[in-house]
């Protein structure tokens, strides 16, 4: 069983790893407007401007509501409440700390088979699981003990 420090995850992080989920499952929805425009300005010049336009006024407006519409959800909510993760073949448990003005919230318990995969950024394990879309847990380096930042990606590694 591991367990981690108590710790937050700034929305900010949730946020561009939600938005690295959505763009890596939508990318084409961005690109596709911008080539189009861009063949078509090989015939009329004027198609290049909409692509600018395009490229610096839509997708700019575009990306703050995606990025509002993640840094609201209860998931990232949650996320920058401070918490400890402990996992175990169990399952993994997010214990929440009580702040000064308000109590904790209620444990949660996530079933292992929940899990649809763990990524090692370097800086963070990512563990996206199945019930959401963009339901990420992120365990920063620095919330782990030495050594079981590893340990943590091997238990899922033999998990699966």
């Amino acid at each position: 069983m591991f367990r981690t420090r108590y710790f937050s995850v700034p929305a900010s992080v949730y946020v561009r790893h939600a938005m690295s989920v959505w763009l890596g499952r939508w990318w084409w929805a961005v690109a596709l407007p911008m080539a189009i425009f861009a063949l078509l300005g090989l015939h009329d010049a004027r198609f290049v401007i909409v692509a600018f336009a395009l490229l610096l006024v839509l997708y700019p407006g575009l990306m703050m509501m995606l990025y509002f519409s993640h840094a609201l959800r209860p998931e990232a909510a949650m996320a920058l409440l401070s918490h400890r993760v402990s996992i175990s073949p169990a399952g993994i448990d997010i214990e929440y700390a009580a702040a000064d003005d308000r109590p904790a919230p209620a444990p949660r318990h996530i079933p292992l088979s929940d899990v649809k995969s763990v990524e090692d950024t370097g800086k963070a394990v990512l563990v996206t699981l199945a019930s959401g879309r963009y339901d990420i847990i992120i365990l920063p380096a620095g919330c782990f003990e030495p050594g079981d930042m590893a340990k943590t990606i091997d238990f899922f590694c033999n998990v699966k």
